[in-house]
């Protein structure tokens, strides 16, 4: 299953960095915080960008530590 928007429903930390033209290590932080939706693929975390695409569809104007809760 993919995302109609952007093409793929999970992306590493680092591309996710990449993307953002932000370090590595910041995106890493908020994911750690539940800042940014993320999920645990086998032994990775991956951000989950179907999640946070669904999130700014429905108006989500900000992101704050525990927004995401990490399992």
């Amino acid at each position: 299953m993919k995302n109609a928007e952007l093409g793929f429903d999970f992306c590493g930390i680092g591309t996710f960095a990449t993307m953002l033209h932000l370090p590595a290590d910041k995106v890493r932080n908020w994911v750690e915080i539940g800042m940014v939706p993320s999920v645990k693929v086998g032994e990775v975390r991956m951000v989950d960008l179907r999640r946070l695409q669904a999130d700014l569809n429905r108006g989500k104007k900000g992101f704050t530590e525990g927004d995401y809760p990490v399992a």
